[in-house]
């Protein structure tokens, strides 16, 4: 099975080739959509689970389901070059997702991170309202064939000692403040039940002023292989 890989607003999703072109618009569109409404109408500030609130009640009512959802916070003891959403996210997918949906995820990953204008705007953020911490939300998941999403994503609050320039200086210069938020769901897509909202989500992420997801890449091998190729 190949993938493609896209990155929006704060993620990276990959989808199976096996969805249709309009299935895989249609499915874009919905969980661009959630997330970036749900970080206009959620403060940064607010806490995570508000955001995924509101998050998931727009992708429901977009069309999807969501069939289960883990949360926990967590404390982690975190050298300074690791506070990252990348590094966070690497992590919780190989200890909270299967081999067969983590190893995609985790190549796509690895793929969009040669990408330092994703890594600068999404994992490393600029330093906001001078010593004020900055809120950072990252996630990743896959969506296979019939329409079946499985997501991690993570939360948590940095400070900005030193502005800096380079990926691995910025890094380097931010502090973990407080714990982090980490999150496993997964969710089921319904074109029919999207049908009503189709035009109205559509119109909104067109007023949008930067593209709301993009395509970076496609991983062409079979996953389900003991052997995968490049």
């Amino acid at each position: 099975m190949s993938y493609s890989i896209y990155i929006y607003a704060n993620a990276v999703l990959v989808l199976s080739k096996a969805l249709s072109p309009a299935c895989t618009k249609d499915v874009l569109d919905t969980i661009a959509f959630a997330s970036l409404a749900a970080d206009e109408d959620v403060p940064g500030r607010v806490p995570d689970s508000k955001w995924f609130e509101c998050y998931s009640d727009i992708l429901s009512a977009c069309g999807w389901t969501v069939l289960a959802q883990q949360e926990r916070d967590e404390f982690p003891r975190l050298e300074l070059g690791m506070v990252s959403g990348q590094k966070a996210l690497v992590a919780l997918v190989e200890s909270a997702m299967p081999d067969r949906e983590a190893r995609p995820i985790l190549a796509a990953l690895d793929h969009v991170a040669t990408s330092s204008a994703w890594e600068r705007q999404l994992l490393y953020p600029s330093p906001q309202n001078g010593a004020e911490p900055t809120r950072v939300r990252a996630a990743a998941g896959i969506v296979e064939e019939g329409g079946f999403l499985s997501m991690v994503s993570v939360s948590f609050q940095v400070h900005h000692a030193v502005e800096q320039a380079g990926l691995d200086s910025v890094a380097a210069a931010q502090k973990l403040d407080g714990g982090m938020v980490s999150r496993v769901y997964s969710a089921r897509f319904n074109q029919q039940n999207y049908d009503e909202f189709r035009d109205e989500t559509v119109e909104w992420l067109a007023a949008e002023l930067h593209t709301p997801y993009t395509e970076t890449g496609v991983l062409p091998m079979d996953w389900n292989s003991s052997e995968p190729g490049v």
